[in-house]
């Protein structure tokens, strides 16, 4: 993977633009499986497409403490929003490998911290683009606004 993302970063420096894989999944949903992959590209133009939440839903890793070791090779955020439980309140509560239940939450209403995760991306250098992803299907339009003005009152706060 690693041999791969250096030609495609290396092309893509060629055009100045940035590569960044998203923390997701069984070959990149750990942090130090992330931490790795930055390492091993070793390109300026590589690093990481943050999804937090993701490190808390793959692999029950804290999705704080990998924002804080990964925040320096961020290209791009992407944020989303759970809300997080020991026990679940019903069925549509999904377990973590942690033992942890999440579920999915209108962004900045849940229990993810986005302010935290806003300042550790900003003093890490990080100012630019930050994509919201949508959650509640049923009622896509709403979960967009209130998730919108949610994200920017974090963003002016932090």
């Amino acid at each position: 993977m690693a041999t791969s993302m250096q030609m495609i970063a290396d092309n893509a420096a060629a055009m100045n633009i940035s590569v960044g894989v998203e923390n997701h999944r069984r070959h990149l949903g750990r942090i130090e499986q992330t931490e790795r992959l930055v390492r091993l590209v070793d390109r300026a133009n590589f690093g990481v497409n943050i999804d937090p939440t993701n490190f808390r839903a793959v692999f029950g890793q804290d999705h704080i403490e990998g924002v804080r070791r990964i925040a320096k090779d961020v290209v791009h955020v992407h944020l989303k929003d759970h809300h997080i439980s020991a026990e679940p309140q019903d069925d549509s509560w999904r377990q973590a490998p942690n033992g942890q239940y999440l579920k999915n939450a209108i962004g900045g209403e849940g229990d993810a911290d986005w302010p935290r995760i806003v300042r550790l991306l900003k003093d890490a250098g990080y100012d630019d683009t930050v994509s919201l992803e949508v959650v509640d299907l049923n009622d896509i339009l709403a979960s967009i606004t209130k998730g919108v003005e949610n994200l920017k009152r974090v963003i002016e706060n932090t």
